[in-house]
C-alpha cells in the first residue's frame, strides 16, 4: 500500500529521524507478536502490510523478533513485495519465538556502494550449521564456498564440553537468521534465550548460545568477513543499561544516587560497582567479545564488536529499550537495554551517522533500535542480478498468499452481462445468480419451529443462488401474504442485522461459505471487487471479515 503523507507528517512516523543518501539503515524490534503489532496505531492502518511498516521505520536491513507465527502467518511476513525476507520458526513449539531477517531489495536508482550493501548472496537459517541446508534437506551446512563458513569444530566442541546433539539443540527454537551480503558483511538475526525461569538447564541453554553465537562471528572474522550482530541479545553491558540493578545497588548502599548529573558522573562516582557487573557468566561473557564503552573499564584480547548505540549517545541514562509491561514500567521509563546492533568492522564505526532507541514507537514491551551507515566508502560491486537463495522465505515454506478472504471459499459462478432495462445500454459488470438455501439444522421433531421460516419461502425461491449479496431488485412471494422487497439486502435485514462496516467504511456484503468445514454458513467482506494474483493481495477489496449472526443471537 502507499503511505498517506499525512500519516508520515503526523506523531509518531513524523518522530522517526529521516535517511541521509548513501546511508543504509540497520534496525533491530522485538515484536511480540507480528499479528498483535498491527493492532497498535499507527500499525493498524497499515492492513498488515509489512512492507508499508518497514518503509515507515525508513530502514534497510530489518530484525524482528519474537514474530510468534506459524504456517497460517507466514505469508503475511514471507511475501513482500519491497524487502526480501529470510525467516525461522521453531521447529515443534508453535506459535513461540521465531525471528525474520529482512533486506530491502536495491532500486535502479541506488548508487553501487548501497546496491552492494543490500544484495543477498548467501543465507541460513540458524547459528550452528547443524540445521538441514535449504538446498539439499539431508546435509548439514558445511564450510564450502557456498556456505557462510565459521562453524563450531571439533576442537571448538571440545572446549565447551558439548554434544553434537547439544550443539543441534541450539537451533530448535526459531532463534536466528543469517544473511551474506555483497559487501562482505554476515548479518545475524537474533532472539536469544533469556531463561526467564531461572534454572540451571536454561541457563547452561542460554549460556552456550551466546558463546556458539560469538565463537561463530570471531571465525567469520578471521575469515575477513565482517559481521553485524543485531536483535534482542536478552543481556545488559552496563550498569546504566539496567534500571532495576542501579535500584537495588542504591537500597543497600552499594551504589551512589548522582543519577541526576548524569551518566558520565554516576560511573565516575560508582566506578568500583560498575567494572563489578558481570555478576551472570553470561553478561561477563559479552563484556568479552565487545569493546567497553565505559571509559573505566578495558578492552580483553578477543574484543572485536562495537556497541553502535552507546558509540553514538555516550553515556547517556535511562536509554531503555524494553520494559515490563505487566507493571506499566514504560510510563515510569524503568526498563533495561538489551536491543543492541553490534558491528566489527571499525569502518563501519567510523561511518555511522546515527544510531538511536526509539522509545515512541508502541506495538510492543520492546521498542525498535537503529544504527545509520554511510556506506560511500564500500568499493565491492553488487552482483549483475539478485541471486535466488533456497533459504528465502517464500521458497524455503513454499507461500502463496491469497487474493482476499473469498478466495478461500470457491468460485461462483457469473451471469452474463445484460443491458440495462431504463437506458438499453449495457452496464458492464457481471453479476450473480441470487440464490437463497436453508438448510435444517434439526431433527424432524421439531419441523413445526421451522416451519416459520419455511412458510416464507416457496420451494422456487429456495433453489435461488446462495450468495444474497448481490442481484438485481425482486419480489419474494410467500404462502402467507405476500413481501415485496426492492433489493436482496432488505430480505437479509429480516434475518441478520444491519451489515457491519469494512475497512472502507462501506456497508459489506453477506456472503456464503463454500469451505468444507464451515458450509452454508453466512459471512460479512468488503462490498468492493477483489483484484490482485496469487502473491500479491488486490488493491480495491480490504480483508475485513466476519461472521453474520441472525439477529437475536449474540
Amino acid at each position: 500500500m502507499v503511505l498517506p503523507r499525512e500519516l508520515l507528517e503526523k506523531p509518531p512516523l513524523n518522530r522517526i529521524p529521516d535517511l541521509s543518501p548513501s546511508n543504509i539503515r540497520y534496525l533491530t524490534f522485538n515484536v511480540n507478536g507480528i499479528k498483535t503489532l498491527f493492532n497498535y496505531h499507527p500499525w493498524n492502518l497499515l492492513q498488515n502490510d509489512h512492507d508499508a511498516l518497514f518503509r515507515a521505520l525508513k530502514a534497510d536491513i530489518i530484525s524482528l523478533q519474537e514474530l510468534k507465527i506459524n504456517g497460517d502467518g507466514l505469508a503475511s511476513t514471507g511475501l513482500l513485495k519491497d524487502y526480501r525476507s529470510f525467516v525461522s520458526i521453531p521447529k515443534s513449539r508453535k506459535g513461540y519465538s521465531g525471528v525474520g531477517l529482512f533486506v530491502r531489495v536495491p532500486l535502479n536508482f541506488d548508487p553501487p556502494h548501497v546496491k552492494a550493501c543490500l544484495s543477498v548472496v548467501k543465507a541460513e537459517e540458524g547459528i550452528t550449521g547443524t540445521l538441514p541446508s535449504a538446498e539439499d534437506k539431508a546435509q548439514t551446512y558445511d564450510v564450502t564456498p557456498d556456505n557462510i563458513g565459521g562453524y563450531m569444530d571439533s576442537e571448538d566442541m571440545e572446549e565447551m564440553n558439548m554434544t553434537f546433539e547439544e550443539l543441534k539443540a541450539l537451533d530448535s527454537e526459531g532463534r536466528a537468521a543469517v544473511v551474506e551480503l555483497a559487501s562482505g558483511t554476515v548479518v545475524f538475526s537474533l532472539y536469544c534465550p533469556a531463561n526467564s525461569m531461572g534454572t540451571e538447564e536454561g541457563e547452561l541453554f542460554r549460556l552456550r548460545f551466546l558463546e556458539v553465537l560469538l565463537r561463530r562471528c570471531r571465525k567469520l572474522k578471521a575469515l575477513g568477513k565482517e559481521v553485524v550482530v543485531m536483535g534482542d541479545i536478552n543481556v545488559s553491558l552496563d550498569l546504566i543499561d539496567h534500571a532495576e540493578a542501579i535500584n537495588e545497588g542504591i537500597k543497600v548502599n552499594l551504589v551512589k544516587n548522582n543519577l541526576k548529573d548524569g551518566g558520565v558522573a554516576f560511573e565516575k562516582v560508582n566506578k568500583d560497582q560498575c567494572l563489578a557487573f558481570k555478576n551472570r557468566p553470561v553478561r561477563a561473557l559479552l563484556q568479552k567479545y565487545v569493546h567497553p564503552t565505559n571509559p573505566y573499564a578495558k578492552a580483553s584480547d578477543v574484543s572485536f564488536l562495537y556497541d553502535t548505540t552507546r558509540i553514538i549517545q555516550g553515556r547517556r541514562l535511562a536509554m531503555y529499550t524494553v520494559w515490563n509491561t505487566m507493571t506499566s514500567a514504560r510510563q515510569s521509563n524503568y526498563g533495561s537495554r538489551i536491543d543492541l546492533i553490534l558491528f566489527s568492522s571499525s569502518s563501519d564505526v567510523d561511518h555511522i551517522s546515527k544510531a538511536d532507541i526509539l522509545p515512541y514507537i508502541n506495538g510492543s514491551d520492546h521498542c525498535p533500535v537503529f544504527t545509520d551507515v554511510n556506506v560511500s566508502f564500500v568499493d565491492k560491486l553488487p552482483p549483475s542480478e539478485q541471486k535466488k537463495i533456497s533459504f528465502e522465505a517464500k521458497s524455503f515454506y513454499k507461500l502463496v498468499k491469497h487474493r482476499d478472504i473469498s478466495s478461500m471459499f470457491g468460485n461462483v459462478a457469473k451471469r452474463s452481462v445484460t443491458p440495462d432495462s431504463d437506458t438499453g445500454n449495457s452496464s458492464g459488470r457481471d453479476t450473480k445468480k441470487p440464490k437463497l438455501q436453508y438448510v435444517s439444522r434439526k431433527k424432524s421433531t421439531t419441523a413445526s419451529a421451522q416451519s416459520k421460516i419455511g412458510a416464507f419461502f416457496t420451494q422456487e425461491q429456495l433453489k435461488e443462488n446462495k450468495d444474497v449479496s448481490s442481484g438485481p431488485p425482486q419480489e419474494i412471494k410467500a404462502a402467507g401474504p405476500s413481501v415485496k422487497l426492492d433489493s436482496i439486502s432488505k430480505l437479509t435485514s429480516l434475518i441478520y442485522s444491519d451489515p457491519p462496516k469494512c475497512r472502507h467504511g462501506e456497508d459489506c456484503v453477506l456472503k456464503t461459505s463454500l469451505k468444507t468445514t464451515s458450509k452454508g454458513r453466512k459471512f460479512w467482506c468488503c462490498p468492493r471487487s477483489a483484484k490482485g494474483s496469487s502473491t500479491e493481495l488486490g488493491e480495491h477489496r480490504c480483508e475485513f471479515f466476519e461472521w453474520a449472526k441472525p439477529k437475536g443471537r449474540s
